[in-house]
């Protein structure tokens, strides 16, 4: 026996689906456009304003370590540099005029935001820091240290749980550590590394300030205007439902 349902009911059900796949298919489409240009829009936008705040603080604590380093090398770690020569590690840990140079690089560094100092001789070796427990180290591996030693001063951001700060130890810490190599005024040739550690806390609380603002200003409005889409979406298919309902009623 033959079905007794109208051939148009049938034209009009199929056009229905039809509808229904082609709506859906546009709400998936939009959602994964939605994502797309917001991955997009938050990488350009650390790349231009993130990124180049923590590449502004970095170039200038280069510039700091270098200004720091000028004025202390000739007057302490070059001369120190010439008088640890041939002496072992204990012996350069009680050195006599440690304390002398202790006093002078605190005083120096009071009232900065620079918490660490570190010197290295032309073999990569820590001929002088803050933290003494450090002095005698072999750092020829460090990648700033074997760049400096090449004549290239280095930055970068880092964290740290634990860190000397000059005669005491904190925690938690986030910081710009910067090598600088010195150069000889007499030979131009690279004499040492200096090395500073520089309290970040200002630079990470504007890039917390920047990350909320790319939220406000990038996600945000992205995502207010998908809630509307969908909005239409939604009402769009009601309507359909509707529609359908009405047909099968008839």
């Amino acid at each position: 026996m033959k079905s007794m349902v109208p051939q148009g009911g049938e034209n009009s059900g199929g056009a229905m689906r039809r509808s229904f796949g082609a709506l859906h298919l546009v709400a998936i489409t939009s959602l994964i456009a939605f994502v797309a240009v917001a991955f997009l829009m938050v990488y350009l936008f650390r790349t231009l304003a993130i990124d180049g705040l923590i590449k502004v603080a970095e170039v200038e604590h280069v510039k700091l370590a270098q200004l720091i380093g000028n004025e202390t090398w000739d007057d302490i770690f070059g001369p120190w540099i010439q008088a640890t020569q041939g002496k072992s590690i204990e012996e350069i840990r009680a050195a006599p005029e440690l304390p002398a140079i202790e006093r002078k690089i605190n005083f120096l560094l009071k009232g900065t935001h620079v918490c660490k100092i570190k010197a290295y001789d032309l073999k990569g070796v820590t001929i002088y820091s803050t933290d003494p427990k450090q002095i005698g180290e072999d750092k020829r591996s460090s990648p700033g240290v074997k760049a400096g030693l090449l004549g290239f001063s280095s930055a970068n951001l880092i964290h740290r749980d634990q860190i000397s700060y000059l005669e005491c130890e904190v925690h938690t810490r986030d910081l710009v550590e910067s090598y600088v190599p010195h150069y000889s005024r007499t030979t131009g040739k690279v004499t040492g590394v200096f090395e500073i550690y520089g309290d970040a806390t200002g630079v990470l609380t504007e890039i917390d300030k920047r990350e909320w603002f790319l939220f406000l200003v990038v996600i945000g409005p992205l995502a207010l205007l998908y809630l509307v889409m969908f909005f239409i979406f939604k009402r769009t298919e009601d309507a359909l439902l509707q529609c359908n309902r009405a047909r099968s009623s008839t």
